[in-house]
């Protein structure tokens, strides 16, 4: 059998050949998310958006909890990894008006 010796060719597992790959399918596991509601009508969404500043907020509180030294900077760092510097800088540009806006209308 093409230079396959006959006693390995014959011999099989309970699943089948020797040579046979046992293969199972697994189900991909997702967690469970509970319903918190429709994503435009939450007041909130807004600022989670790409741009809003929220996320960039969110991440530097989970940096305060674990105790890092300069939270802003490592977020800002992640931003840059993530995205990229001329997109994470765009982002940056568009919150630094945002908050001119803000501070002009208060």
């Amino acid at each position: 059998m093409f230079g396959i010796p006959t006693s390995l060719s014959i011999r099989t597992r309970s699943v089948g050949p020797i040579f046979a790959p046992v293969t199972t399918v697994r189900k991909r596991r997702t967690k469970q998310r509970p319903n918190i509601g429709h994503a435009k009508t939450s007041g909130n969404m807004d600022k989670m958006k790409l741009g809003g500043g929220g996320r960039y907020e969110k991440l530097i509180g989970s940096l305060e909890k674990k105790g890092v030294r300069e939270p802003r900077a490592l977020a800002a760092y992640i931003g840059r990894k993530k995205l990229g510097k001329a997109k994470f800088q765009s982002l940056a540009a568009k919150g630094r008006r945002r908050a001119e806006r803000e501070k002009a209308n208060a």
